[in-house]
């Protein structure tokens, strides 16, 4: 695992952030940043859902690990870690001190 990423840390949802799911695809959408929709699909949503203010980034990897074939471990961490970053990028999550 990377050791500069935030293992420990919990993500939380912001209150201005909403999700809605349309088709296959789910959208979230920060009302601070009302122009700016985040569409995403797939294993993202998976992330997504699994952010509930209470786990760790490390506790949400492992649970998705679960599900995911062991070859595809390392791709999964690499993928959540880059997911990770676009959310915090766009303000659709912050991070527990």
């Amino acid at each position: 695992m990377s050791e500069k990423f935030l293992w420990d840390r919990v993500p939380v949802i912001g209150r201005t952030i909403i999700s809605r799911n349309v088709g296959d695809k789910l959208n979230i959408i920060n009302f601070e940043l009302s122009d700016f929709i985040f569409e995403i699909d797939g294993m993202t949503v998976q992330i997504w859902e699994s952010i509930d203010g209470k786990k760790t980034f490390q506790q949400i990897l492992e649970g998705l690990k679960v599900k995911t074939h062991s070859q595809y471990h390392t791709r999964l961490e690499v993928d959540f870690q880059n997911f990770i970053a676009q959310l915090v990028e766009n303000q659709l999550i912050s991070l527990s001190k």
